[in-house]
């Protein structure tokens, strides 16, 4: 009798005090800083480029589980002479997961563009892009995350290239994943 109790109250421990699992939203903000170099195809055609980057990371995170949509852009810099005004773009999407005070996520950009313009000149091209990286929460509303953005364009404004552009960059971010 006493073992039929002792199971009954584990039991009812178990299934009232444990708390049921439930999907929260998820809304990321976030402003960062790259650096990196993009290549043209086979040639020794590459430039190093920097600037600054924003967007938002929005989606369902669940027992630590993050999944939803990725948005960025930015304003950069080439180092070609003369130097380039570039603008990114990539829509797409991440999964991740947060620990106590980590986290860690990869996305997949399905419609990345780098938009190029100097004077007399405007170019814009698109492809795809992946992101990985791996943040700390400073407290409960700041993470400061490391990032590797990597991204091939096989088109441009003009049509198909010859040669794909790819774009290779390290980023540092500073974001607010708020969990509704």
């Amino acid at each position: 009798m006493g073992r039929l109790i002792f199971v009954s109250a584990l039991a009812a421990f178990f299934t009232f005090a444990s708390a049921p699992a439930m999907a929260g939203l998820l809304v990321e903000p976030y402003v960062g800083y790259y650096s990196g170099k993009w290549t043209k195809g086979n040639c020794n055609c590459s430039a190093g480029q920097s600037g600054a980057t924003f967007g938002a990371r929005a989606g369902v995170e669940s027992e630590g589980f993050m999944l939803g949509a990725d948005a960025m852009s930015g304003s950069w810099i080439d180092k070609n002479t003369p130097s380039d005004d570039e603008t990114p773009a990539s829509v797409g999407a991440f999964v991740g997961y947060t620990g106590r005070s980590f986290r860690i996520y990869g996305g997949y950009g399905i419609a990345s563009s780098l938009k190029q313009s100097a004077v007399g000149y405007s170019d814009t091209f698109t492809g795809t892009d992946y992101k990985v990286g791996f943040g700390f929460l400073l407290v409960p509303l700041i993470a400061i995350n490391i990032e590797y953005l990597n991204a091939t364009y096989t088109k441009d404004s003009s049509g198909p290239l010859t040669q794909d552009v790819k774009s290779s960059m390290w980023g540092a971010s500073l974001s607010i994943p708020v969990d509704f």
